[in-house]
């Protein structure tokens, strides 16, 4: 019957929606300099160089349908880049596509689907905008590679209660024999459930359960990891515009790499402060991760924050920044602080900074530094292309 429901109420959207296609371009020019550790750092490093020009165009495509049951959002993008202007280094070219299906907005229930895929060039600054986060790089210029994933989500609201499922899938490899050598294919495969309890005006408790399986082609052989954790969170509004949280939890892992049954702890700090023109996020949390090159877990502890402040009518700041460490030594951080100003609608100059550094003790991975700034011009044009009755 649900499934009845989710195909009765797509059949609906394509019928009665507004759609409208979106054609964007965006430039954009890059100084970077990229540079290795003290020599003390163990591992490969870097290639240290002085800074060059990086440019890059971004044509994409994006088709929109609104209709009363739901929202339905797909794209095409494609990133082309050199990572060196003055050395013609050649052009390289990242294919994104994206699509976002939603359901039952204003009912009591809400279901959303989004699949993703990118193939190109993987390289911490030559990326896409919107990547900044903490990653595990394979190396410190450009290397081919393919990332898929997808994930489905179920809401259902009652009362003070909401309750929620999600199911999720990715891939990524390197491209080629060389590119997989250094970064493996990885499979996960993960499902969560979540019931959000509203016990008071202010107060909220959030039960987790999440459970996944990795399979990650390391070197020696393929390594199976398996892991299932559950978390309690009680998050609390401190005033009108601002909120904070604490949560603690455990998790039991596994892996065919050697080793026996896991247990580990995990916990969350967080404060958010979300106003009429700004926006800030902080937390904190000891978790584990699913390292990039071995599939193995690692406790890992981590600390963001993110800003989002608008200015004036025309003017933006945002920014990001994370840093992580792991128990075996490996250290990852990035930062994204950038600012927009709309000339008009949909015409925008954008400038920033980008940082990346990455320190691992392990011989076969690189350990670098990479900074740089932009400076970036974006132009809209959307047409409607149909209307519902």
């Amino acid at each position: 019957m649900a499934a009845a429901g989710a195909l009765a109420a797509v059949l609906t959207l394509v019928a009665t929606a507004t759609a409208e296609v979106e054609l964007s371009l965006r430039g954009e020019g890059r100084s970077i300099i990229v540079g290795a550790p003290p020599a003390s750092a163990p591992g490969p490093s870097a290639e240290s160089r002085t800074s060059v020009m990086s440019a890059s165009l971004t044509p994409r495509v994006a088709f929109a349908a609104d209709g009363a049951p739901g929202r339905l959002v797909a794209s095409y993008s494609a990133f082309l880049w050199t990572q060196d202007v003055g050395a013609a280094s050649g052009l390289l070219v990242n294919h994104g596509v994206d699509a976002r299906a939603e359901l039952g907005r204003e009912g009591p229930w809400r279901a959303v689907a989004d699949v993703s895929g990118t193939l190109g060039m993987s390289e911490p600054l030559s990326a896409p905008p919107g990547s900044a986060g903490v990653s595990q790089y394979a190396s410190a210029g450009p290397l081919h590679y393919q990332a898929l994933g997808a994930s489905a989500r179920g809401e259902l609201q009652r009362d003070r209660t909401t309750t929620g499922l999600t199911l999720s899938g990715a891939e990524s490899s390197g491209m080629g024999p060389a590119a997989r050598g250094v970064m493996p294919l990885q499979r996960t495969a993960g499902a969560a459930a979540s019931t959000r309890w509203a016990a008071t005006e202010v107060d909220t408790l959030v039960l987790s359960l999440d459970a996944s399986r990795t399979w990650t082609e390391a070197g020696l052989g393929a390594v199976v990891t398996s892991y299932a954790g559950t978390h309690a969170t009680w998050r609390r509004g401190l005033s009108p515009s601002t909120e904070g949280w604490v949560g603690a939890g455990a998790s039991v892992s596994s892996s065919s790499g050697g080793g026996s049954l896991s247990m580990e702890p995990s916990a969350e700090v967080g404060f958010l402060q979300a106003g009429a023109s700004t926006q800030q996020r902080t937390v904190a949390r000891l978790t584990v991760y699913v390292d990039r090159f071995t599939g193995t877990l690692s406790p890992m502890a981590q600390a963001s924050w993110s800003l989002r402040w608008t200015a004036a009518d025309r003017w933006g700041v945002a920014g990001t920044t994370s840093v992580a460490g792991t128990d075996t030594g490996t250290v990852l951080a990035a930062l994204d602080l950038r600012t927009t100003w709309a000339v008009r609608d949909r015409l925008a100059f954008e400038t920033g900074a980008l940082a990346r550094w990455q320190r691992d003790p392990r011989p076969e991975i690189p350990s670098f530094f990479e900074v740089g700034v932009f400076l970036a011009v974006s132009q809209a044009t959307t047409f409607r292309v149909a209307s519902g009755p």
